[in-house]
Formats: structure tokens, C-alpha cells, sequence
């Protein structure tokens, strides 16, 4: 099949998708804008005494040093604020495996 072919091809299948291309457009840009507000109030410090309960909140009272919740829970909690650790690539793997059987 020549490029040509390939594109006129391409072409109609977007054209065909549009609706899902357009909830998609859709679902970015409000992503985006509700990144941007969040962003806005962190800065402005708003955030801080949420922030503060939350961090206590996943602590036992008195001792600020000791997590709560079982041991493979904190070193999932750790692989994913690596990004790189186990947990990260197996969900990467399981997104990735799932979107190509769709």
C-alpha cells in the first residue's frame, strides 16, 4: 500500500472517531485547567493547611517518623513517588497490555 493510501486511510478513521476525539480534546483541556488551578492556589499557599492534615492523617499520632498501613503499602507509596520502581513499570505494563487488546 503506498503512503498515499496509508493516509487517505488514517484520514477516514479519524473521521469516523470524531466524537472520541473531540471528549478526548475535551477531557485534556479541562485537565489542563484544573492543573493550572490547583497550581495557582498551591503557590498562593492556600493548600498548606490541607497539606499539613493530610501528611498527619497518614501518620500515627506521636510518632510523625512511622507510616501508617502494612509494609508492602509504604514500599508501593515509595515505588511510585520514584517513578521508576516495580509498582510504576508493572501498572505501565498492565495500561499498556490493556490499551493494545481494545
Amino acid at each position: 500500500m503506498s503512503l498515499r493510501g496509508v493516509a487517505s486511510q488514517s484520514v477516514q478513521w479519524v473521521r469516523r472517531q470524531e466524537g472520541l476525539v473531540l471528549v478526548a480534546a475535551l477531557a485534556v483541556v479541562l485537565a489542563l485547567f484544573g492543573f493550572i488551578k490547583v497550581t495557582e492556589e498551591m503557590l498562593e499557599g492556600d493548600t498548606r493547611e490541607f497539606d499539613e492534615w493530610l501528611l498527619r492523617s497518614l501518620r500515627h499520632p506521636g510518632q510523625p517518623e512511622v507510616p501508617i498501613g502494612p509494609q508492602w503499602l509504604i514500599a508501593a507509596a515509595r515505588d511510585i513517588t520514584v517513578l521508576g520502581g516495580t509498582t510504576v513499570l508493572v501498572l505501565v505494563l498492565v495500561l499498556a497490555v490493556g490499551v493494545s487488546r481494545t
